[in-house]
């Protein structure tokens, strides 16, 4: 597997031949029929890498569903960039859902009244209602004591029986068992991370890196207006 944006097209266009792609909210609405596939995305660094993706989707008439993350360290939800992405992912055809990180809420004693507190927050903000949910890093967690009412969640036992799950995580995407999977044309439920695919580099560890440098470059920028404000020079130095 190549993991760039040419890899990522040429995956789109060999599932499209034997699969049609369902939002995951539908998922029940095709749990008994064959040639569905569940296409989402956990958004856990950058935005604007989510933003591309959806493009290219759109751009080969793919419709899925991207998850974000209400609480983290790697971008801020409620930023003016962050909303331009989503608003236009939304504008692309595809559908929003909410990626919880258990770890955000672990000093709450109501895990469960806090997390549907910051869902009915996000709803507000960007007008949408969500339906969706998706947890970050489900081999660490245990998530049997957070359970609320959603139409998708991600790693439910009902879900899993009925989409068989892959995932592109640490660029492990275990090509041979997925590539004679599709055959059968069952019904998938495929986790796609945008950082592997949008950052045309080879290894995990350059993707980090011009990760790290976008990230930085985009601070610098920040403080660039900054400057211009207070009229001083070069404060990021």
């Amino acid at each position: 597997m190549i993991f760039s944006k040419y890899g990522y097209i040429k995956l789109l266009n060999n599932l499209k031949t034997n699969y049609s792609f369902v939002y995951a909210s539908d998922w029940k609405k095709y749990s008994t029929k064959k040639n569905k596939i569940i296409l989402r995305h956990d958004i856990d660094f950058d935005t604007s890498y989510a933003l591309e993706m959806a493009k290219i989707e759109y751009d080969n008439k793919i419709k899925s569903t991207f998850f974000f993350l209400m609480r983290d360290d790697y971008y801020d939800l409620y930023s003016n960039e962050t909303y331009n992405n989503i608003e236009k992912i939304k504008n692309y055809g595809h559908k929003i859902g909410i990626h919880i990180n258990p770890d955000s809420y672990k000093q709450y004693k109501k895990k469960v009244k806090k997390i549907n507190s910051d869902i009915k927050y996000f709803q507000s903000f960007y007008n949408i209602k969500i339906d969706s949910i998706s947890y970050h890093q489900p081999s660490v967690y245990n998530f049997k004591d957070i359970k609320f009412k959603s139409k998708f969640s991600s790693y439910s036992q009902d879900i899993m029986s009925k989409y068989k799950y892959f995932s592109d995580s640490s660029m492990n995407f275990r090509d041979k068992e997925f590539n004679n999977f599709i055959k059968s044309q069952k019904n998938i439920q495929l986790l796609i991370h945008p950082i592997w695919w949008m950052i045309n580099k080879k290894s995990i560890n350059q993707k980090i890196k011009s990760l790290f440098k976008k990230k930085k470059s985009d601070l610098i920028n920040i403080f660039k207006k900054y400057d211009t404000i207070i009229k001083i020079k070069n404060s990021y130095k």
